[in-house]
């Protein structure tokens, strides 16, 4: 791993401190390696971590930095989830990281290492930053996070650029469009494809939950991507990102909270948010309407970066 720059970076004792509260039971892991089981809490606000966004930002990321503080993962390494339902991300755990996550025994292994203070980073801006010096160090860290991540995955770099507009998918529950949603999405879509048409950008209408993990990385990573979507945990995909000309346009209603706000400015990526009128709860069945010159004007702006 290279060294934070400027000071010495801190003893992982010293980064990831016992914690002092108790966390929410969807925060709550065992790590189990050959040589001790230690107990993970993450440190967040909101949110469980059987959604996609705080499972990148809350999890994996966080525990990629830890582990490599740690030096290495052994062959044996594995977490254990105390809440079932995180198990829904469990095999995209394993292709982004090569760590197996299970459910908890009925008899818990005793925790023979000191505990484990992972801090999230998708909480408000700059509170990561007691995990890296600066926002230089974040950005860097992201780098060298999605590039492991995509080694690890195989992903050759793509240099063609191109726009995604995230298209949110009906699914039973709480999720996708039953929670969120555009008004007339096809239309919109139109629009847009026949922008990029005219600016020869090749265009990508998806459904995320379509894609697996190496499809949803192949789509982000390598050349430059303009990626469209609604508030929602898909945009965390602009994390895969790599490329400096890339940028996010974030479809949000005017109570929508400043996650991606936070997240993205704090990378120093490209971004703007896109105020839609709104009609509902952005937690419980909220539809927006885009203003499709008003989202094409913003895509006039940010094109220039990607030529």
């Amino acid at each position: 791993m290279r060294p934070l720059k400027g000071a010495p970076p801190p003893t992982p004792d010293q980064l990831l401190s016992s914690p002092t509260e108790e966390a929410l039971r969807s925060s709550t892991f065992l790590w189990r390696s050959g040589t001790d089981t230690r107990r993970i809490e993450i440190t967040r606000l909101g949110g469980n971590l059987d959604h996609f966004y705080h499972f990148i930002l809350d999890l994996v990321w966080p525990m990629y930095e830890w582990v490599q503080r740690e030096g290495h993962v052994p062959p044996e390494a594995g977490l254990i989830a105390l809440d079932p339902k995180d198990l829904h991300f469990a095999p995209v755990m394993q292709a982004l990281l090569g760590v197996d996550m299970e459910a908890a025994p009925a008899v818990l292994p005793e925790a023979t290492g000191a505990p484990v203070r992972l801090h999230g980073f998708n909480t408000k801006s700059g509170d990561h930053w007691n995990t890296f010096a600066n926002a230089g160090d974040f950005r860097e860290a992201r780098l060298r996070f999605v590039d492991a991540v995509a080694a690890r995955m195989g992903h050759e770099a793509k240099a063609a650029p191109a726009v995604v507009l995230i298209k949110r998918k009906e699914e039973p529950g709480d999720r996708g469009a039953s929670r969120r949603s555009i008004q007339d999405h096809e239309g919109l879509a139109e629009a847009v494809q026949t922008w990029c048409g005219a600016q020869g950008l090749a265009f990508h209408d998806v459904h995320l939950e379509d894609l697996d993990i190496l499809r949803q990385l192949a789509l982000f990573h390598g050349g430059p991507v303009l990626l469209i979507g609604q508030h929602g945990a898909g945009l965390v995909n602009g994390v895969w990102m790599n490329d400096s000309r890339s940028a996010v346009i974030e479809l949000a209603g005017t109570d929508n909270p400043p996650h991606f706000t936070n997240l993205f400015n704090d990378l120093g990526m490209r971004y703007a948010r896109l105020l839609c009128e709104s009609s509902g709860d952005h937690m419980a069945g909220q539809r927006i309407t885009v203003d499709h010159r008003a989202l094409l004007t913003a895509l006039d702006a940010l094109r220039s970066g990607v030529e």
